[in-house]
């Protein structure tokens, strides 16, 4: 889609000018002819812009006019969006762009055109529709984002609404990405669940994740998962507030990092596992860290199994710290001495 930030030609053409180049076949140059009109806030230069989305044979060179509108914020840009979208004739890339400024538009009337809009022919509409309901209360139409999820063939469609499902804050999308994260079958999908549910921040979601840590072989999608454990975890614990089984969920979740810290091939994914366990500042986690440290041999591990040693603050930690600190790793002896110098504070 068009970039608004495109850089405007060098020199300053007079309006007429500019008209006269609207005129050119070559559609490059009728481009540069709209850029032109960016700075330029008159009426006269608004209803240009009308006529060339109306008229211009290119749609880059519409998307860009619209671009230009919607940035004017024109009094009829609504019904400019609304006469775009209706008109199944125009190009998708450009019915897309209308429907994403009624995602922007946050009004009523632009709310109706983006649920029309989610049982568009074209993935792209339907995309910037899902998208653009991210600004607008989209409860009432959840059971309609969930069966999309379902019946999608588009990845487009469906990672739209994984996304989405990541903002709302009730258990039907929560219930619905922890499905997606256990039997998807595309790495990505399941990455971007992952994603979703940290942004959910449910404890009821550990124990799904942590099955879904075990199971997973994609590299990024285990990033993100681990990322999601911890902190997850760490925004409960933060909150100090009375979950019913949390220590017993903080148990499961302390053993499925610790055995993925250990046995991983991915540094990776080893050292977001050393991250979240410091997140946690579980005591019991410490041998663990301690051992690991001794055998690991990748310097990003290392040093954030240092860091984490750090937070939890054990003193019995001093003597593998100093140790480390002799690391011919300038990473692995910094993160040593910030982690000692922890202890004496603490």
């Amino acid at each position: 889609m068009t970039d608004l930030n495109a850089e405007k030609p060098p020199e300053q053409l007079t309006l007429q000018q500019i008209k006269l180049q609207l005129q050119s076949t070559n559609p490059f140059e009728r481009f540069n002819a709209v850029l032109y009109l960016k700075d330029m806030q008159t009426p006269e230069v608004n209803d240009l812009l009308k006529t060339i989305i109306n008229k211009d044979p290119d749609y880059i060179v519409c998307e860009l006019a619209l671009l230009l509108l919607f940035d004017k914020q024109d009094r009829q840009l609504f019904e400019i969006v609304k006469h775009l979208f209706f008109d199944t004739s125009e190009h998708r890339y450009l019915r897309a762009r209308a429907i994403w400024i009624a995602g922007k538009l946050q009004t009523k009337e632009a709310y109706q055109i983006l649920l029309k809009a989610l049982n568009d022919t074209s993935e792209e509409v339907k995309y910037w529709a899902i998208i653009g309901l991210q600004n607008y209360n989209f409860k009432s139409i959840l059971d309609q984002l969930l069966k999309l999820l379902t019946s999608s063939r588009s990845q487009m469609i469906r990672r739209a609404v994984i996304w989405l499902l990541g903002k709302v804050q009730v258990r039907p999308a929560r219930v619905a990405l922890e499905k997606t994260l256990q039997q998807d079958t595309t790495a990505t999908n399941r990455m971007l669940a992952a994603w979703a549910l940290h942004r959910i921040k449910a404890i009821e979601s550990i124990q799904v994740l942590c099955r879904a840590l075990e199971k997973e072989s994609f590299e990024l999608a285990k990033r993100e998962i681990v990322f999601a454990i911890g902190n997850i975890l760490q925004h409960h614990l933060n909150r100090k507030e009375e979950i019913e089984g949390f220590e017993k969920i903080k148990d499961i979740a302390v053993r499925i990092l610790s055995r993925t810290l250990l046995r991983d091939q991915s540094y990776i994914v080893r050292r977001v596992c050393a991250e979240a366990l410091g997140k946690l500042t579980d005591q019991r986690t410490v041998p663990n860290l301690v051992e690991i440290l001794g055998t690991d041999t990748n310097p990003f591990v290392r040093r954030e199994i240092i860091l984490s040693l750090g937070k939890i603050g054990d003193p019995s930690v001093k003597e593998a710290l100093k140790s480390a600190k002799k690391s011919n790793y300038k990473i692995v002896s910094e993160a040593a001495y910030q982690a000692l110098q922890k202890l004496r504070e603490n």
